[in-house]
């Protein structure tokens, strides 16, 4: 996976990674997943997990560290579902769009 991000809580992370393997029905671990610090006006603002699937699909996932809120976007780049952090960690999972 590379380096992790800075600014993501070790669980943030892990829920998102594993949500990008189920949502996606791939075996976890079996391919890798990217992360990439997102900057505005160069302070950082998020971080793009992105999981590089068979066929050269990517399945993406955007936490955005000012909402504590993450996107997760299809192969085809559109948004699936969003989450709000505090949801997440309490483990509820609504679908907010």
């Amino acid at each position: 996976m590379g380096n992790p991000s800075p600014n993501v809580p070790s669980s943030v992370r892990a829920y998102i990674i594993d949500q990008l393997f189920q949502r996606n029905h791939l075996l976890h671990n079996a391919f890798p997943v990217t992360e990439r610090v997102l900057t505005r006006f160069g302070a950082p603002c998020g971080v793009l997990f992105c999981l590089h699937g068979p066929r050269s699909v990517r399945y993406t996932a955007v936490y955005d560290l000012s909402r504590e809120q993450i996107f997760f976007y299809d192969a085809q780049g559109q948004r699936e579902q969003s989450e709000r952090l505090p949801l997440v960690l309490a483990g509820n999972s609504p679908s907010v769009r």
